[in-house]
């Protein structure tokens, strides 16, 4: 059972890595090859409200999991 939180935590990390860095404005992420095309795609500026969505998804996801294992282990 430990590892779903496990999965859950590193969900949690990484959205919030992802949120920050589309706040801040961190060229680590908006320079990466990875990012490159949607940078390409969008602009910067629409690359990060995307990269910002999908860090509030992420973390969605992670509290949402959260409550859904703790409703079926009761």
């Amino acid at each position: 059972m430990a590892i779903h939180y496990i999965i859950q935590v590193l969900f949690g990390i990484v959205g919030a890595a992802t949120l920050a860095a589309a706040l801040f404005d961190h060229d680590w992420l908006f320079e990466s090859k990875n990012a490159e095309y949607v940078v390409r795609l969008f602009e910067r500026r629409k690359s990060r409200i995307f990269y910002g969505a999908v860090g509030v998804l992420f973390i969605a996801i992670a509290i949402f999991f959260f409550f859904h294992i703790r409703a079926t282990i009761k």
